[in-house]
């Protein structure tokens, strides 16, 4: 077992968190349990710490702290890694160039812009 424990200024400046959020998270949702010094002081363990900074990542990449707290480590990376998947697929443009009509000047062309919005209720 890892002897290092660090108090809750040195776990939120690693983990980029605040005490309030950390003890919520571990008060509300079991998300870590601290180990306590007799006079009831939270000390974390690297463990502790790794598990916070995976939370983190998965909160910023949307997900809910209610969602993702019981789970192992390795299925908050999972939920990580789908999430940073699902992103990039979100840079690809929708249409290639070839697809994209021009609007035309011509008020009379109705069926351009027809065609334009059509595809702007795809899109959402």
């Amino acid at each position: 077992m890892d002897s290092k424990r660090y108090p809750m200024r040195t776990v939120s400046e690693a983990t980029g968190l605040t005490a309030h959020v950390i003890r919520v998270w571990e008060k509300r949702y079991s998300a870590i349990v601290p180990f306590r010094t007799p006079k009831n002081h939270r000390l974390y363990s690297e463990e502790d710490v790794e598990r916070l900074k995976l939370f983190k990542m998965a909160i910023e990449s949307g997900q809910k702290i209610s969602r993702i707290a019981r789970l192992s480590n390795d299925d908050i990376s999972d939920f990580i890694e789908e999430r940073s998947s699902q992103d990039q697929s979100i840079d690809q443009p929708l249409f290639s160039r070839s697809q994209v009509v021009p609007l035309e000047e011509d008020q009379g062309s109705n069926e351009t812009y027809q065609y334009h919005i059509d595809q702007c209720y795809k899109a959402t």
